[in-house]
């Protein structure tokens, strides 16, 4: 287990948990596989996908951003902000032609927001939504998020379609809800797909049982990893292989892709990609078996 290491780009079905969205990809190359950033059960689109030693690199992805098409309706509320939720308020619809001024005031930059009581946030050292679900009473911390880009692209008194850019963090869940409550009513989200995730596209990701498009984008790890603007090629000296095979990290990396300013090393040898490596701390962080030949 473990050693198929891979980045892949997976499209979500709605429907089904990200969870559940890894069981191919667990069948078919690796069963050590998780993802970065949780898509509701509702919610489709893109989810990176990391297996094998390549799990290790939750932190080296955690600060990306997040762009999302999203459809709104006014008037309506859910406990869970979603469909698949209860209904628990009915107001009136909006005035659409104030959607831009409220957005452009409220909903740009860096805000404050409460994510939903059914969410991944833990309280209390467990998840909001576990003890929602067990009757608890949950109160939400609030946190700094930052929204770079809101862009209504079709707008009615009951419904607004948008393309929404964000920072890690923010749900569009409560985006929804507060945008409502800035309008005079209340709202939920109906739609929602994520199209993008830092640097990379839902258009070039695989469905989540396409079993040879999995195994098609397992050999585009070396290519994902080196498009984050943090990540660096480098190569280590032939003499201090064998040292960073035994897990010690060489002082003789050398940066060969001109990129600068950055915090890890995408270390090759052989023309191979072998390890990831934390500059800051000087430390592996991820070993690509020599076997596996991981292009890029």
């Amino acid at each position: 287990m473990g050693t198929n290491a891979s980045i892949l780009l997976i499209d979500k079905k709605p429907g089904i948990t990200s969870f559940a969205a890894l069981r191919e990809t667990k069948r078919c190359i690796d069963p050590k596989a998780g993802h970065i950033g949780t898509l509701d059960k509702f919610a489709s689109g893109l989810l990176v996908v990391l297996t094998g030693s390549m799990t290790h690199l939750n932190q080296v992805f955690s600060e990306l951003d997040k762009s999302y098409e999203a459809t709104f309706r006014f008037g309506v509320e859910t406990d869970t902000l979603d469909p698949d939720g209860t209904i628990v308020q009915r107001g009136e619809g909006i005035d659409p032609s104030r959607l831009e001024e409220v957005i452009r005031s409220q909903f740009l930059g860096e805000i404050d927001q409460t994510p939903p009581l059914y969410s991944a946030v833990h309280v209390g050292g467990e998840r909001a939504s576990k003890l929602m679900r067990r009757g608890k009473s949950v109160e939400m911390p609030h946190r700094t998020v930052t929204i770079h880009d809101f862009l209504v692209t079709e707008a009615d008194a009951h419904t607004m379609k948008a393309r929404i850019t964000v920072s890690k963090g923010t749900y569009i869940r409560s985006i929804a809800r507060d945008l409502a409550g800035a309008m005079g009513s209340c709202g939920m989200v109906t739609m929602l797909r994520r199209i993008s995730l830092g640097p990379y596209s839902v258009d070039e990701a695989v469905g989540c049982d396409d079993r040879e498009g999995l195994s098609a984008a397992f050999n585009r790890t070396g290519e994902y990893l080196l498009r984050l603007p943090h990540v660096g090629k480098m190569e280590v000296a032939y003499e201090d292989i064998r040292m960073m095979e035994h897990g010690k990290c060489s002082d003789r990396l050398v940066p060969v892709d001109g990129k600068r300013s950055i915090s890890y090393g995408a270390v090759y040898a052989g023309g191979y990609l072998r390890w990831v490596v934390d500059l800051a701390k000087r430390r592996i962080i991820c070993h690509v078996p020599e076997e596996l030949h991981a292009n890029g």
